[in-house]
């Protein structure tokens, strides 16, 4: 995959999850061994939730 590619893929959220989820089950990892994968996931969170809230109440209104 292209560079250019590689570095819009690390915005896509399941890219994160399915790479921790990997290391948990095959590796065994813990906390820490996985932090690299949730702290993104973290913030695509407190953006995209609040975000959705203030959607849904305009909408709602």
């Amino acid at each position: 995959m292209p560079m250019w590619l590689q570095q819009i893929d690390m915005l896509n959220p399941v890219r994160h999850i399915i790479t921790a989820l990997r290391r948990i089950f095959l590796e065994g990892a813990d906390l820490g061994m996985v932090w690299s994968q949730i702290w993104p996931l973290l913030i695509m969170a407190s953006v995209t939730l609040p975000l959705a809230a203030w959607l849904f109440r305009r909408r709602s209104v």
